[in-house]
């Protein structure tokens, strides 16, 4: 069975007729490219982490608690990197994830004034 197979749901999910295009809507997005909503849901988090880091003054406090989300992150594009049936394109989703996350955190130690170091060698840190 294939992801896009589950779109056929939507007969069966709704309980009002005007129920039947959203949920057709949200599986579509859900099942047709499950690893680039994945990948688009941590970008989503790490910005959000970076905005919090930025309200709290960007101190070294704030640092470390962004330094751990980042991690965190990281560590889950990591796992979706090594699906070994991803296609070029989501492969370049993957990049780009890992680039945008590298980027929030140089940015984050620069601001702080902290020397930056990669996620790749803080994660074999742990």
């Amino acid at each position: 069975m294939q992801y896009s197979d589950l779109t056929a749901l939507k007969n069966y999910l709704w309980t009002k007729p005007e129920e039947a295009e959203t949920i057709g809507k949200t599986l579509e997005r859900l099942c047709v490219n499950p690893i680039q909503e994945k990948l688009r849901g941590i970008v989503s988090m790490a910005n959000e982490s970076y905005d919090d880091f930025l309200a709290n003054d960007g101190d070294s406090r704030a640092l470390r608690k962004l330094r751990s989300e980042l991690l965190r992150l990281y560590t889950m594009v990591q796992e979706t990197d090594a699906i070994n049936t991803l296609t070029d394109a989501e492969r370049a989703v993957v990049a780009f994830a890992s680039e945008r996350l590298e980027a929030l955190s140089k940015q984050a130690h620069e601001r702080a004034g902290f020397t930056y170091t990669p996620l790749a060698e803080l994660e074999k840190l742990q």
